[in-house]
């Protein structure tokens, strides 16, 4: 049996050649200690194909379609059982890992006493994205600063939606997040499954935020957040009716009952947010006008018509209910693809790149374009242990 110290999951549903981009940026570290798990949740076995086509087969653990489509939440539970690394990480099958990243999870696992880890992401359009930001890569200028972030607090933040016009900011989670194997067992072992609920990011990020006190965020991207026009989240991230297993706190059942027979992804997050608290018996204290203000904001990005109608007359309605004026939401006008302002991707610190005109197709050749222009690893090392120093010497091992 292989001691592996990483396991990278990649689960993924209907976007083929983009999950073979996503395993070459692990398998291009060149390492024996990372276990690969492809979880395929797609309507036929041509992954199998590429797979074999690619050389990749055997450099994963892969776990095949079945004739049922899984929920998002059971899919990537599928994989929980078979980790054999130290440490757990998962990425979409449109993303990928930076080529320095697992020597940078080396130093950090090594060197500190955290038992989670968060970093910032490069934004990666692929070239079906139907905007003008098709092809773009958002690169943030390198930046080795970190947070130790007081994991109790973040929860009350998320309880109480401080945020109020944007969905909360995951915390430790395990979705472009690295967390110790050993504390997500537990996890399992305590409520039966790791991914309690459909929206897997939010859900494991809750969950190990209920086990840790604190956890490191570290700004230099590791990974590239790939976004592109095939997506399983629209489908299958949700809560629908039928999911609601568990009973709402009673300060969000008006929230769930008007929101939750929509199409519209988004305030999903939000009846997430509630069922995951409602198994922790947590109060999920948000106030109404602090979520529709979410909800209005996303709507104002979304370019399906029927969708964005539907959604639209859905926080009307409930605007109406809550007796709070519905005017500026029927003046919001359809997102037009095409024109949408390239400030949707920026982040402080950032340029973009061009993929199209440099002949980078996907995560992997972005992957080995990224080598080439980030410092060399003693650099960021020296960053991450200059700044730890400075602000939580009491971590380092």
């Amino acid at each position: 049996m292989t001691n592996y110290k990483y396991t990278v999951v990649i689960p993924t549903r209907n976007r083929q050649k983009y999950c073979i981009e996503a395993i070459k940026s692990v398998t291009q570290a060149g390492r024996n200690d990372v276990q690969i798990i492809v979880v395929d949740n797609s309507d036929d076995n041509s992954l199998d194909q590429l797979l074999n086509e690619n050389n990749l087969l055997e450099k994963i653990h892969y776990l095949p379609s079945q004739e049922e489509v899984f929920p998002m939440g059971a899919n990537w539970e599928r994989a929980i059982d078979l980790v054999q690394g130290q440490w757990l990480s998962y990425i979409g099958d449109d993303d990928g890992y930076a080529p320095y990243a697992f020597d940078a999870f080396d130093f950090l696992t090594e060197k500190y006493t955290f038992k989670a880890f968060r970093w910032d992401t490069y934004n990666y359009k692929w070239p079906c994205f139907p905007t003008n930001n098709a092809g773009l890569l958002n690169f943030k200028v390198a930046d080795f600063g970190v947070d130790v972030i007081y994991a109790p607090k973040e929860l009350q933040k998320v309880q109480e939606w401080h945020t109020g016009n944007l969905w909360p900011k995951l915390g430790p989670s395990v979705y472009h997040g690295l967390v110790a194997y050993d504390l997500v067992k537990a996890l399992k072992e305590r409520y039966g499954n790791y991914f309690v609920d459909n929206c897997t990011d939010y859900a494991s990020s809750i969950l190990n935020a209920t086990r840790i006190e604190h956890y490191l965020s570290y700004q230099l991207p590791m990974t590239i957040m790939g976004a592109s026009k095939r997506s399983n989240t629209a489908k299958l991230t949700g809560i629908t009716p039928e999911d609601h297993k568990i009973e709402f706190n009673n300060s969000f059942k008006s929230c769930a009952k008007a929101l939750e027979k929509t199409d519209l992804n988004v305030p999903r997050v939000a009846n997430s947010i509630a069922n995951v608290f409602s198994l922790l018996n947590i109060d999920f204290s948000v106030g109404v006008p602090k979520l529709l203000t979410s909800c209005v904001n996303e709507l104002k990005k979304i370019n399906d018509r029927d969708t964005f109608v539907k959604a639209k007359a859905l926080l009307i309605k409930f605007a109406q209910a809550n007796h709070i004026n519905p005017a500026p939401i029927e003046a919001i006008p359809i997102y037009t693809p095409g024109i949408t302002p390239k400030g949707y991707l920026s982040q402080e610190g950032a340029f973009f790149i061009d993929t199209l005109k440099m002949n980078l197709s996907g995560t992997f050749e972005i992957s080995q374009f990224l080598k080439a222009i980030t410092p060399d690893e003693m650099t960021i090392h020296m960053g991450i242990y200059n700044s730890i120093k400075k602000q939580a010497p009491q971590f380092i091992k």
